[in-house]
């Protein structure tokens, strides 16, 4: 199931889909992979991502987040935007599910990533510093999903 969602400001149009998602193309450069866990909630994250001609692609793993819970998945800018750039309904999460996303602000501009469940309530939140994050150069072949799922 493809879910098409608008955003704002940066954010502009989206779209996530349910199924595993394959390795992001190194064409344009890096990918990144950052990850994160709030104690908490018991929720984790992990985020690869990378620059895309028209902006940032991203894949995003999600653990811990009980099935029907709605989830809203957000970007944070370097100038302190807070994007929505897409959503989905968790089924089946024991195993994590991935969510492709993209937002047509630059994965330089980017600081953080948060999933939102209901009321708004972050469940995790994850620095997209490029610093401390696992790099995979364009055309190695290790970057993405595809190769870690």
């Amino acid at each position: 199931a493809v879910i098409a969602v608008g955003g704002g400001g940066l954010a502009g149009a989206v779209v996530m889909s349910h199924h595993h998602a394959s390795a992001p193309s190194a064409e344009q450069g890096q990918s990144y992979l950052v990850r994160g866990s709030d104690p908490a909630t018991h929720v984790s994250a992990a985020v690869y991502y990378a620059a895309a001609a028209s902006g940032t692609r991203m894949q995003v793993q999600v653990t811990g987040i009980a099935d029907g819970t709605n989830c809203k998945f957000w970007v944070t800018t370097t100038s302190g935007r807070h994007l929505l750039v897409g959503g989905w309904t968790v089924s089946g999460s024991g195993a994590g599910n991935w969510y492709n996303a993209s937002t047509t602000a630059a994965a330089s501009q980017l600081r953080s990533f948060d999933i939102s469940g209901a009321g708004g309530k972050v469940l995790v939140s994850v620095a997209a510093g490029l610093r401390g994050s696992e790099q995979y150069p364009a055309g190695s072949g290790n970057g993405g999903a595809g190769s870690r799922a």
